[in-house]
């Protein structure tokens, strides 16, 4: 019975993503099931329970002919996805080759800086953005868009025809209040520079920029940086960078995609058997909003 309910919600996805023009649908199932009647972690580590090896104990196995049963069932599955038009089985190891960062392949001109200048620059939660190619960048992708064609400008004295997009991870911390509510040109460049520097060699978004002691949340940091690149883009590329006086940080800035990402309960983590009962991981969940910087949807190569 279990196949069959798989086959409808397999056939269910498949006539929703057809419609859509196609996508990815992603199936697992552990072979122990087919072999044991119990997963080997209930058996020895359920509810928190952690004995020492020599205490581990084989799970009850299935006859024979119930195994057989089950491989047939599978493969009669398999026969299923198959013989749906147009579908292709692919390794995870594929998947790359199908589904490209095109951001982070192709870099950004100054058409698209400021789109996600502007964009920034209105204010409001950090979230996904797509561009007028259609290709999608994330909130840490932002960061480095608008860091590197700053850091850029500032370095070779004019405007960058086309800037690198870094592939960031989220920040390795929650984010300070920001401790400042303006910032002079020299000391907002040396935080930019310095924050550029931190990306780049950590390959993530920094916990927090600073401003001399002062800290900044790297969201508000992004929105001032946005505002200063949009402004030299509309002052245009034929002269040399003319930079503010001072720099306006603003505080609070929210990021959006951590909505994608669960809310701690007991409830979240209770239904592996291992946990014991109302566990609870909040750091896990916290690590997972961080890096909910780096989420955007997958994009099919051409």
């Amino acid at each position: 019975m279990r196949r069959l309910r798989d086959r409808d919600r397999l056939k269910a996805a498949y006539d929703r993503l057809r419609g859509d023009g196609g996508g990815l649908i992603s199936i697992y199932y552990h072979p122990a099931e087919w072999v044991h009647r119990e997963f080997w972690d209930a058996v020895n580590f359920r509810r928190g329970a952690n004995p020492p090896r020599e205490e581990w104990k084989r799970p009850p196995q299935r006859p024979a002919a119930e195994t057989e049963a089950a491989y047939q069932r599978f493969g009669a599955y398999l026969d299923f996805q198959r013989s749906l038009p147009g579908v292709k089985h692919v390794t995870a190891s594929e998947l790359p080759a199908i589904y490209r960062n095109r951001i982070g392949e192709e870099g950004a001109d100054r058409a698209t800086v400021r789109e996600v200048a502007e964009r920034l620059a209105r204010g409001g939660p950090l979230d996904i953005l797509r561009d007028r190619r259609g290709r999608f960048v994330s909130p840490a992708e932002q960061f480095s868009l608008i860091t590197s064609f700053l850091v850029r400008s500032i370095g070779d004295g004019k405007l960058p025809a086309l800037v690198e997009v870094s592939e960031l991870l989220g920040p390795s911390e929650r984010p300070p209040v920001s401790e400042v509510a303006e910032l002079p040109w020299r000391a907002f460049r040396d935080a930019l520079l310095d924050a550029s520097d931190e990306a780049r060699l950590r390959a993530q978004v920094p916990a927090r920029v600073f401003a001399g002691v002062k800290k900044v949340a790297p969201a508000d940091f992004l929105r001032a940086a946005a505002v200063v690149a949009l402004a030299l883009l509309d002052a245009g590329p034929a002269a040399p960078p003319s930079f503010p006086a001072a720099v306006a940080v603003p505080t609070g800035t929210a990021v959006a995609t951590e909505r994608f990402v669960a809310e701690d309960s007991p409830e979240l983590f209770g239904g592996w058997i291992i946990h014991p009962e109302g566990f609870r991981a909040p750091r896990i969940v916290e690590m997972a909003k961080l890096q909910a910087w780096t989420l955007k949807p997958a994009e099919r190569a051409p």
